[in-house]
C-alpha cells in the first residue's frame, strides 16, 4: 500500500474498526464481557517511554499541485510518509521557538 497514493490510516483508528467489525456498535461493552483478571498473575512493568508523550493529530494538507507533486517526490525520495514529513517539519520549527 502506498501513502502517496492510497492514504495513511492510524492504527488506532484500524483497530477502533475492526472491534467494531467483531462486536458491533456497543464493542465496548460486549469487547469486556469476558474479560477476567487473573489475581495469581505477576504484575506488569511498564518501561517508561524513551521520549516524550507523542501526540496523534489528524491534519489535512491544502497544497498548490506544484508544491504537492516536490512533496511526493521528496517523500518517495526518503522513503517517508506524508505523515512523517509534516510531523518531523512541525517538530522542528516549533523547537526553534
Amino acid at each position: 500500500m502506498d501513502p502517496w497514493v492510497d492514504g495513511e490510516s492510524d492504527r488506532g483508528e484500524q483497530l477502533r474498526a475492526e472491534l467494531f467489525a467483531a462486536y458491533g456498535p456497543d464493542w465496548p461493552f460486549r469487547f469486556t464481557e469476558n474479560l477476567r483478571f487473573d489475581p495469581d498473575a505477576e504484575p506488569v512493568d511498564f518501561a517508561p517511554p524513551d521520549e516524550g508523550v507523542v501526540v496523534v493529530r489528524k491534519i489535512f494538507l491544502r497544497l498548490p499541485m506544484e508544491a504537492d507533486e516536490k512533496f511526493k517526490s521528496l517523500g518517495r525520495r526518503e522513503n517517508r510518509t506524508p505523515s512523517e514529513i509534516a510531523s518531523t517539519w512541525i517538530a522542528e520549527r516549533l523547537a526553534d521557538e
